[in-house]
């Protein structure tokens, strides 16, 4: 593997942007139980694991519209890839640094992603009341 010296590799702050932007777009939408983990010393394949749900299918979509669009508006970013759009149960968008699920309700149950990571450190309040005093 070779790497390429003109990329810089992600630092903290640059995900912490990419939060930042997140937990705008999803409370933009009225998203529910809203997490955003660091995972940047548990796994090699992601810095950040961000799970929120919506109340149904419309939301779950009109969220998952929401963060892709103030993505690429406010850092010029696009996923690397969005799976499960076609039945907005459970929405995966990657953005290398940061994966967002997006669920239905019911799924989110189903599945308990939220166990998956006990060691990560959860960040989910910092961001959203950062964000909300910044509404305010």
């Amino acid at each position: 593997m070779t790497t390429d010296p003109e990329r810089k590799p992600a630092t903290p702050h640059e995900t912490d942007d990419i939060l930042r932007v997140i937990g705008k777009a999803v409370l933009d939408k009225q998203a529910t139980h809203i997490r955003m983990i660091d995972l940047a010393e548990v796994v090699s394949y992601t810095d950040a694991v961000v799970m929120v749900s919506g109340q149904n299918d419309r939301q779950v979509l009109a969220i998952v519209d929401s963060v892709e669009s103030l993505m690429r508006s406010e850092l010029g970013m696009k996923p690397k890839g969005i799976e499960g759009k076609n039945t907005a149960a459970w929405v995966c968008m990657d953005y290398g640094d940061v994966i967002i699920h997006v669920f239905y309700a019911p799924a989110r149950d189903y599945y308990d992603l939220d166990s998956l990571w006990p060691e990560g450190k959860e960040r989910s309040d910092e961001f959203i009341k950062e964000l909300e005093s910044a509404t305010e």
